[in-house]
This record gives structure tokens, C-alpha cells and sequence, in this order.
């Protein structure tokens, strides 16, 4: 049985934009990533419904647009002492698509169009 057949079910079965949020990160090949990322970002990109991954593990403010998605690495929420070790975001998701990432802290704060 192929591993992704849930995503990819899951993604036939919506009829709404969505997002994705993942603990490894789905967007290059490097150690931070997940295995199969290649193969998910295909049955993501093959849906054309996903406006945006969330992503992590790597504690980096990071964005690439891969396939029309908006790949966003957040940083930890928790890594060190006091609050300036720390991060964390609003993200707000409006009709037309669009999506807005307020940043605190240490986030990076992000704003992308919808999908034309």
C-alpha cells in the first residue's frame, strides 16, 4: 500500500484551501527534513489545494514558494531562557487566500497573496 494514500485521500476529499502543518520539514533534502519529502510535496503540489506548509525542527525563520505552496519554517517556541529566546506567530487566513504570519519575538512576521 502506498504510504501517502491518507494524504492524498484526505486531499480529494476537501473541497477547501488548506494548510498543512509538519514537525519535519518538507521544503530541501537536508537533515532536518522528512525521508519521503519529495514524495508528500508531490501529492501536495498534485491536490492544488494547499495555500501553505507550517513547518519546524530546524528553529528557523525560513520561506520558499515550492509548487505554488508557501513552505514556512517556524522558529522554536521554546529554545533557551527568558522571553528573547523565544517565538511565536498569529496567522491569520482570509477568504481570498491569502495568508498573513504575525511574528513575536523571535518569528519572522510573512504576508503572501492569495492563489490567482
Amino acid at each position: 500500500a502506498d504510504e501517502l494514500a491518507w494524504l492524498e485521500d484526505d486531499l480529494a476529499g476537501n473541497k477547501l484551501p488548506t494548510i498543512c502543518f509538519t514537525h519535519q520539514r518538507l521544503d530541501d533534502a537536508g537533515v532536518y527534513s522528512a525521508k519521503n519529502a519529495a514524495k508528500v510535496r508531490s501529492v501536495l503540489e498534485a491536490s492544488r489545494k494547499v495555500l501553505a506548509v507550517f513547518q519546524g525542527h530546524s528553529h528557523k525563520n525560513e520561506h520558499q514558494l515550492i509548487g505554488d505552496i508557501h513552505y514556512c519554517t517556524m522558529v522554536a517556541m521554546v529554545e533557551g531562557s527568558f522571553e528573547e529566546s523565544n517565538g511565536c506567530s498569529t496567522i491569520s487566513v482570509h477568504r481570498d487566500g491569502s495568508v498573513k504570519i504575525a511574528g513575536h519575538r523571535k518569528q519572522a512576521s510573512y504576508e503572501w497573496p492569495g492563489i490567482k
